[in-house]
């Protein structure tokens, strides 16, 4: 679960933003203004979210897994004599 996608927010939004948004939610999604169903359990997915941004969860950038991934392997190498591919 990305829980700045729950909250409808971009991965940098500051605290301020992270506070409108999680209220809003909260002030639609909360089971004592919403009789909806499902109500209660996007409430919880919307609490859970916002306790993970505040805990400092962060998104780990796509680049840095598949530099980490790839390190090492010829196709990288600046050695001419390596042959390209895995």
């Amino acid at each position: 679960m990305n829980p700045f996608e729950v909250l409808d927010l971009s991965s940098d939004a500051t605290p301020k933003q992270i506070d409108v948004a999680y209220r809003k939610m909260a002030m639609k999604y909360h089971p004592d203004v919403n009789n909806g169903i499902d109500a209660e359990a996007k409430m919880k997915r919307i609490n859970k979210a916002y306790e993970m941004i505040l805990g400092g969860w962060r998104p780990v950038p796509v680049v840095t897994i598949v530099y980490h991934y790839n390190r090492g392997h010829s196709y990288y190498s600046s050695d001419t004599t390596a042959t390209a591919g895995w």
